[in-house]
């Protein structure tokens, strides 16, 4: 059973039907801006949704205070938020029945002993598959210029 949970988990990170980026930003060249752009340019096919709780679109996509306040559990997060803020938003991700997070940010371990102790609390809630790292979820466009 494990090991089709984790399938399922990595098929959520890897072929997400429905993506929120938490920490989507209104400002161009902000990295929670440039993602959500990638994500929407790309040619993502299912729901997107931005969260900023002080935005009410991004990009033309309706924005969602919180992780609990969109539409449905999306299969992935991406997760775009200062290293202190992570813990909670896996908790909250987890809570609401996101599948798969992925992290980007800085302050962890590379930070010290404060980024060290945030790592260590960083650890996903059960079912909630959570690597940090960066990349993108799968789209028509990346799919194409992924072939030789």
């Amino acid at each position: 059973m494990a090991a089709v949970d984790s399938v399922t988990r990595l098929d959520a990170a890897l072929r997400p039907k429905s993506v929120a980026v938490i920490g989507a930003s209104t400002a161009p060249g902000k990295l929670g801006h440039e993602v959500l752009k990638n994500i929407r340019d790309a040619g993502f096919q299912g729901p997107i949704y931005p969260i900023n709780p002080k935005a009410e679109s991004i990009l033309g996509l309706r924005c969602f205070p919180g992780i609990k306040d969109t539409l449905e559990p999306p299969d992935l997060a991406v997760v775009i938020v200062p290293a202190r803020m992570v813990p909670q938003t896996i908790q909250d991700c987890g809570e609401r029945g996101v599948r798969s997070a992925v992290i980007i940010t800085g302050g962890f371990s590379e930070a010290g002993a404060e980024g060290e102790v945030l790592q260590r609390q960083n650890s996903a809630p059960p079912g909630l598959s959570s690597p940090t790292g960066a990349g993108s979820p799968s789209s028509p466009r990346a799919a194409r210029s992924a072939r030789p």
